[in-house]
């Protein structure tokens, strides 16, 4: 994405000149939808700034970025209350824990997003409506096939949901975990499909458990679905049962090791 940056000062001093600025911007991004107008800007992008390539090439290029509408901004500036996606104050609290002692830095004071961003020219244009100036929407996935459910998985995030026997039933202190160990983890690999299995220990016919572990497995996508608007086709359903055990099924604390639910993230 591209960002802007001004003193405070400036952006209060000039608020109708920048309104005007990211309006046109915004607009522009809009057009982009338009198969002429981008061939257009193209072409102005390989005068303008003297690219040798073949207008093709740039014109290639774009048609694999998404122009950030008016509506991607509301988003990213935690604007809208429909939006369950990351926000722009995520994903600079984020990375400023990463930069506060990566790359060898010893920061102390990093700037709170509250000071560090401006959302009230986004707020001020309040006429861009209509279709051509919506956010992007949820990725959409095709309906899981039995090959889905064996297809390697590109990372695994095992976690323990200790339900009530026979139940599949979530409770506050699960719905909790849950949203703590996968809800943002989802969120963040939003391409990615996810494969959520669950597992059992041996107490029980192999077949009941298999149900059951199939069933809780499932009450765990249903709440990521319900929670943060994710395409239902995006979840893999698999139940175990006993048939995966990760410890010895001999003894309680092994048996607990067994009874969990793991959330694998799936190549594109």
């Amino acid at each position: 994405m591209d960002g802007f940056i001004a003193r405070k000062d400036v952006l209060e001093e000039k608020k109708d000149l920048f309104i005007k600025l990211f309006r046109a911007w915004l607009v522009a991004n809009s057009e982009m939808n338009d198969p002429a107008k981008m061939a257009e800007a193209a072409q102005t992008y390989k005068a303008a700034f003297e690219v040798p390539d073949d207008v093709s090439i740039i014109l290639d290029g774009m048609k694999k970025i998404h122009f950030a509408t008016y509506g991607d901004n509301i988003n990213f500036f935690g604007l809208s209350t429909d939006y369950t996606g990351i926000t722009g104050q995520q994903l600079y609290t984020k990375m400023a824990c990463v930069y506060k002692t990566g790359y060898g830095n010893k920061l102390t004071n990093i700037v709170p997003w509250a000071e560090a961003s401006y959302p009230g020219i986004i707020q001020a244009i309040n006429d861009l409506q209509g279709d051509a100036h919506a956010a992007e929407g949820q990725i959409q996935f095709e309906t899981p096939t039995p090959a889905d459910e064996k297809i390697p998985a590109v990372a695994i995030k095992p976690i323990i949901i200790n339900f009530a026997t026979g139940s599949w039933a979530l409770t506050s202190d699960m719905k909790e975990k849950i949203e703590n160990q996968l809800g943002q983890l989802s969120v963040e690999f939003a391409g990615m499909r996810v494969r959520i299995e669950g597992n059992t220990d041996i107490v029980g016919s192999a077949a009941m458990n298999r149900e059951l572990s199939f069933k809780r497995a499932r009450s765990v996508a249903d709440y990521l679905v319900k929670t943060y608007n994710f395409d239902p086709n995006r979840f893999i359903i698999v139940g175990n049962g006993p048939d995966k055990p990760v410890a010895d099924n001999n003894s309680e604390e092994g048996r607990a090791a067994n009874r969990r639910t793991e959330f694998q993230l799936l190549g594109k």
